[in-house]
């Protein structure tokens, strides 16, 4: 179960940026045996590193109805991003190499001991899953990850304290990359064009993202009045796998985890 869970949360956070994923270090059988005997629910299968490839024409199910051409998002003044808040969301469609789709949302819900519960939802064809993660920022040192928890087909499982030295440094560099401190240091880039947007004044830098084993180049455009991340669009090196912004907002983000 728990071999499972962290699997799903890798390919969850980031987005399966790879043809395929190597699994990570596992915990010991009897931490296994242990957090099984200490958790609810069924277990979860293995996921694949991406969505079957029938899901290329899979539409966005919260897009617009309408065919009007994204609006224009002049350049910020700052290079300061948005100071994390309750209610904050972005909402992204990943496309794989392989054609397939996913849609993935980001959403502070909640603060609690001087950090932000930050959920993410991830829509694979007929699939939801959910990853709840409790996160303290730091403005000059790394995002640390408190607490964790995932919801399937209504089941919450919770990663107990004495594993959570399991989790992190797997999901370091994709927290890092859902928390930058700011967008100095990074190259001026012209408009890009997304979805959610026509976004002026854009910073680019490349990133370092996938596994050890299997390590890959990403390049990903940020623009300070987006929440979260700042994040509107992320391309791997061959641009066969995209990350593109459909959607923000600076309130309204609800929790999957309560009742």
């Amino acid at each position: 179960m728990i071999r499972a869970l962290i699997v799903s949360a890798f390919l969850v956070c980031l987005c399966s940026c790879g043809d395929s994923q190597p699994e990570p270090a596992q915990p010991s059988e009897q931490e296994v045996e242990a957090s099984e005997r200490n958790t609810s629910g069924p277990p979860r299968p293995e996921l694949p590193s991406e969505p079957p490839s029938e899901a290329a024409n899979e539409a966005d199910p919260e897009g617009p109805e309408s065919g009007e051409p994204p609006p224009d998002v002049p350049a910020s003044e700052s290079l300061s991003l948005i100071e994390p808040a309750i209610g904050q969301w972005a909402r992204y469609g990943v496309t794989y190499r392989n054609g397939g789709r996913s849609f993935t949302r980001y959403s502070i819900v909640d603060r609690e001991a001087g950090g932000f519960w930050v959920e993410v939802e991830d829509r694979r064809r007929t699939a939801t899953r959910h990853v709840r993660m409790h996160l303290r920022p730091s403005s000059d040192g790394p995002t640390e990850l408190l607490a964790l928890m995932f919801k399937r087909d209504g089941e919450v499982e919770q990663i107990p304290p004495r594993l959570m030295p399991q989790f992190r440094p797997m999901l370091q560099q994709w927290i890092a990359l859902l928390f930058p401190h700011s967008l100095e240091g990074e190259l001026e880039a012209d408009a890009i064009t997304v979805p959610a947007g026509a976004f002026h004044g854009t910073r680019h830098t490349t990133e370092a993202l996938g596994m050890p084993e299997q390590p890959m180049n990403a390049i990903v455009w940020r623009h300070a009045g987006v929440p979260i991340s700042g994040m509107v669009k992320l391309s791997d090196e061959s641009g066969e796998h995209t990350v593109q912004l459909l959607g923000y907002g600076l309130e309204g983000a609800t929790s999957a985890f309560r009742d």
